[in-house]
């Protein structure tokens, strides 16, 4: 077993899909493309893994596939899908969630109760200093008689600026970066580029506008950190298609023998609260957290099947690939706040111990931090 620190940079602009890809059609239960498409800014885990499978295949000269025994040994019977059965994945057993990697420094999506405050407040447009928001008790009366009670409040949290969005220096909370040049333009990472599509056609896959991104600097890669079964040259530069626009990105891999979870050190905390390293699936969500600072996500996945596929390049079409239902997640950086270790410790048993839970950390999602 090898494990590899995996750094995919792409050689210009790329696209991951969102929930926001297709709309319904109006008054009918078919869908349509939206006329208006933004890239998110990181792949999904299940994207990575749909490109590892395929650079598997393609090592081993089973692009296309000819031999549907080997190539179960290779990846597994089928892709990722929503099941109380382990997953299989053949030759690739685990994969950390992605974070980004600029200047020989990671980082990954701020956990939600980090917030940026200007340092100056009679300079809002200065710089910004990382502060964590802490919650406070405050006496809430009421007009019945002997009854009052208590709220938690952040007396830090501004309604009207909301929760603040940037990419944090997994071990010095206070370095960061932002995602886009409106938020600051020294310090952001990817740069908007927009692509005009088709305009004219009734096409229902058509769209007017794609915004698209690519990274400012080239010294910025996303990365991961995964095991696989197999043997890699890392003095070589690989190359591989990811995402919507099956944009190209180049690939290295270098042992690493690091676990994910050791590579984030974060601030220390006097309640027990467990903070969500990557996007999380957790079927029922009936656990005695006090209070969170949560948002959630639309998640669908592509599948397919050794038995019935032949090209993984190919969407909707036979022996290619499907797209599931749709779910939902809990985003990255939401933070669960515990009256107790014992509720806290049923919470994160069944995040990475469920019968379904298991296979969404096997691919990266379900990570957290204790505190």
């Amino acid at each position: 077993m090898n494990k590899y620190l995996m750094t995919f940079k792409p050689i210009d602009t790329f696209f991951f899909g969102q929930e926001n890809k297709y709309r319904k059609k109006k008054d009918s239960d078919s869908f349509e493309a939206e006329y208006y498409q933004v890239s998110s800014y990181f792949p999904q885990q299940t994207t990575v893994l749909g490109m590892l499978r395929y650079f598997v295949l393609q090592q081993n000269n089973q692009i296309p596939i000819s031999n549907k025994a080997d190539a179960k040994k290779l990846i597994g019977k089928s892709s990722f899908n929503l099941t109380e059965t382990a997953l299989d994945f053949g030759k690739i057993k685990s994969l950390s969630p992605v974070f980004i990697i600029h200047n020989n420094k990671k980082y990954m999506p701020n956990p939600l109760d980090l917030i940026l405050i200007s340092e100056d407040e009679c300079d809002p447009k200065g710089g910004k200093k990382v502060k964590q928001l802490i919650y406070e008790k405050k006496d809430l009366k009421t007009n019945l008689p002997n009854q009052e009670s208590q709220i938690l409040h952040f007396p830090e949290y501004n309604e009207k600026e909301g929760l603040s969005r940037f990419l944090l220096n997994m071990k010095d909370q206070e370095d960061y970066l932002v995602y886009d040049k409106e938020e600051d333009e020294k310090k952001y990472v990817f740069a908007k580029v927009e692509k005009i599509g088709i305009t004219k056609k009734q096409d229902e896959k058509a769209y007017y506008k794609q915004v698209l991104y690519k990274f400012k600097d080239t010294d910025t890669s996303f990365a991961c950190i995964g095991e696989l079964d197999m043997n890699l040259d890392t003095s070589k530069k690989y190359k591989a298609f990811l995402g919507a626009e099956k944009s190209l990105f180049e690939i290295e891999f270098k042992e690493y023998n690091d676990e994910f979870n050791n590579l984030v050190v974060l601030y220390e905390f006097n309640q027990p609260k467990v903070v969500l390293l990557s996007d999380a699936f957790i079927e029922q969500d009936k656990f005695n957290y006090i209070f969170s600072i949560s948002k959630t996500k639309s998640f669908r996945f592509l599948k397919s099947d050794i038995k019935d596929t032949n090209s993984f390049g190919k969407f909707n079409e036979k022996g290619g690939l499907t797209q599931s239902d749709r779910f939902n997640l809990h985003q990255r950086g939401s933070v669960f706040y515990f009256k107790d270790d014992v509720s806290l410790n049923g919470f994160t048993d069944r995040l990475r111990n469920g019968n379904k839970e298991k296979n969404f950390y096997k691919i990266g999602y379900n990570y957290f931090k204790t505190i």
